[in-house]
């Protein structure tokens, strides 16, 4: 089946039982035969604990500290998600962005990222286990317009921003249609896209169809996410509400 990689966020990972729900979800991969690299963010609001309590602390916190600092956050959702893969008699390994190959420059709190050697991870892989990666990077798009496609799996989305990103990025997306934000973003020919929330299977051919069959997105495409596109519409807005019926 090939190697998958996911991603997810603070709000997928909030508590104890939304991390077991996203390691079922793993597990899930990784029976039909997948590898699965998976990188996590801190869960919930731990990043912006961390950074009011750096700030309690010092007016003026170094940026290598910081740095440190929030990728504690990650460490705790990596491993609490390896050890949740564990009690589901699963094998998996967590990573460091380091440990994942991931090399950057030296910029702390603005780091890019200079290279990365997968050989580490495809070790893991071979070894039959998951690998879930802490997952804070400043600047991710380097890695969105490299992928062959994006995925959202989420139950519940405001609006989810990343799908507008990848798009920008001129990589194709696929999500589950999810309340709310997915539909309103996808719509015309990208709605193929669009599957059952809780539907693997069809989130899988979803994501198979995009990779093998990619749809061409035109500047039309991309136009309705413009400043000015977004500004006209709030400026709309009163003369809508003042619409009979």
């Amino acid at each position: 089946m090939g190697i998958i990689v996911q991603k997810y966020g603070g709000s997928s990972l909030a508590d104890a039982e939304k991390i077991r729900n996203v390691a079922r979800r793993i597990a899930a991969r990784k029976e039909q035969g997948a590898g699965m690299v998976v990188v996590v963010s801190a869960m919930g609001k731990t990043t912006d604990q961390l950074i009011e309590l750096a700030n309690q602390i010092s007016d003026q916190p170094e940026d290598r500290e910081m740095d440190v600092l929030m990728s504690t956050g990650e460490t705790v959702s990596s491993t609490l998600m390896v050890m949740a893969l564990h009690g589901m008699g699963h094998d998996a390994i967590s990573l460091s962005g380091g440990q994942a190959g991931i090399r950057t420059d030296k910029v702390h709190r603005k780091a890019r990222i200079l290279a990365i050697d997968p050989k580490r991870v495809h070790e893991e892989l071979d070894k039959g286990r998951a690998v879930i990666v802490a997952g804070f990077q400043q600047n991710p798009y380097p890695w969105i317009r490299g992928a062959d496609a994006l995925v959202l799996c989420s139950d519940h989305e405001g609006l989810p921003n990343v799908l507008i990103e990848a798009l920008i990025c001129g990589t194709q997306i696929v999500s589950t249609d999810c309340p709310s934000g997915p539909r309103e973003i996808m719509a015309g020919a990208l709605a193929r896209f669009l599957v059952p929330a809780g539907d693997a299977q069809a989130l899988a051919a979803a994501l198979r169809e995009a990779v093998s069959s990619p749809m061409p997105l035109s500047k039309e495409d991309l136009a309705r996410f413009s400043a000015d596109t977004v500004a006209q519409g709030y400026e709309d807005l009163p003369a809508r509400w003042r619409e009979p019926g």
